[in-house]
């Protein structure tokens, strides 16, 4: 399945967190897979969603119509979600966040009292999810 922009929640990893809207994730793979985009690409999602120009904007200082700029941002964007859709370097950090935040959570519970012992259980469960992500 490829993951086109105009998402909804929960369809894929990096939607999961319903805080990320469409330009959030955009910016996110932007910072993950520029380097694997084309010149173009990275120049029309810059403009658009970095310098928050509007399309007629970026189609006047490209001297292209406002539908080629629209179609290239398209395309663009489709790129990032496909790259992630093979990748899932975004989906893997986030996971990873959020079981390092786990962990400290666990640590702080442990600290207040070591003889809880399902505490340290999930201690090692998590640090062992945490090797897992990579795996």
């Amino acid at each position: 399945m490829i993951f086109e922009p105009g998402f909804s929640a929960g369809q894929r990893d990096v939607t999961k967190t319903p805080m990320l809207d469409k330009t959030t994730t955009v910016n996110l793979l932007f910072d993950y897979y520029h380097i694997l985009l084309k010149d173009q690409q990275k120049q029309v999602l810059e403009m658009y969603y970095h310098d928050d120009l509007s399309l007629g904007e970026i189609a006047e200082l490209q001297n292209k119509s406002r539908q080629a700029v629209y179609d290239q941002l398209k395309r663009a964007e489709k790129t990032l979600f496909e790259l992630e859709e093979k990748l899932h370097l975004l989906a893997r950090d986030q996971k990873r966040q959020a079981l390092l935040q786990e962990l400290e959570t666990y640590i702080d519970i442990w600290n207040r009292d070591p003889s809880l012992p399902d505490v340290y259980q999930k201690i090692r469960n998590t640090i062992q999810d945490l090797k897992a992500i990579d795996s």
